[in-house]
């Protein structure tokens, strides 16, 4: 009978380990047949802060996505293989669209492997559905390649697919 019991005991703490780390943090796949199309900025939260500038630039701004003016901005991602895309940066300037020159990048987990990235660091999506996704950038410190000149910010945009 005891026997039995520590048997059982056994049983019960294995299946508790197994379901325990069941149970873990990780995060979903992205699922990436939503990632290409125009994306048109919605929301945009966050800080920046320049070395030359003692007090930090916050902001918390909503936009109209069917009407356009100067703070319209637009990403469209077009797959080229793989797992490989092509990003163009693009803002309205009240009468027709200004794009960046486009760059590309790659997908490693959540994160954008941009090659010449406009941004400090490479953003990580932090969701991706067929019509929605958000995005932060986060970054400290960064040279501008002015002598002692730096930037830090957090970013979030909330996009929308048109």
């Amino acid at each position: 009978m005891k026997t039995l019991r520590f048997l059982g005991m056994t049983l019960l703490t294995v299946m508790l380990a197994v379901n325990f780390t069941a149970c873990s943090d990780d995060e979903e796949p992205l699922d990436l047949n939503s990632l290409e199309g125009t994306w048109m900025l919605i929301h945009s939260k966050g800080w920046e802060l320049c070395s030359n500038d003692p007090e930090k630039d916050e902001w918390d701004e909503d936009y109209d996505a069917n009407n356009l003016d100067y703070d319209s901005e637009r990403v469209v991602i077009t797959k080229i293989s793989d797992n490989k895309y092509s990003f163009s940066f693009g803002y309205y300037t009240g009468s027709n669209w200004y794009n960046e020159p486009s760059t590309t990048g790659t997908i490693n987990g959540r994160t954008v492997e941009l090659k010449d990235s406009p941004y400090y660091s490479n953003p990580v999506i932090e969701s991706l559905t067929s019509d929605r996704m958000v995005v932060r950038v986060t970054y400290n410190e960064v040279s501008t390649g002015e002598e002692g000149h730096y930037h830090s910010g957090d970013i979030t945009n909330t996009y929308i697919k048109k």
